[in-house]
């Protein structure tokens, strides 16, 4: 989340216009036979759908959160 916001400001600053992206792992974890919730999440740029500071599939290990799920 740091890196993404630093990233963000640096190319604000120069006008780049970009997304932030912060994306939730899907499914919980299994610990001692109990499953417990996953608290994870990652976040990352993108800029016209291309990943500026991550992995190109980051999106298939952490879903996007779009503010409409509940």
């Amino acid at each position: 989340l740091l890196r993404s916001l630093a990233l963000g400001w640096f190319l604000g600053r120069r006008g780049v216009p970009f997304e932030i992206q912060i994306g939730l792992p899907g499914g919980n974890t299994k610990l001692s036979g109990v499953r417990e919730p996953d608290f994870s999440a990652h976040a990352w740029l993108e800029l016209d759908g291309v990943v500026l500071n991550d992995r190109q599939d980051i999106a298939a290990e952490f879903r996007p959160f779009d503010g409409r799920n509940s």
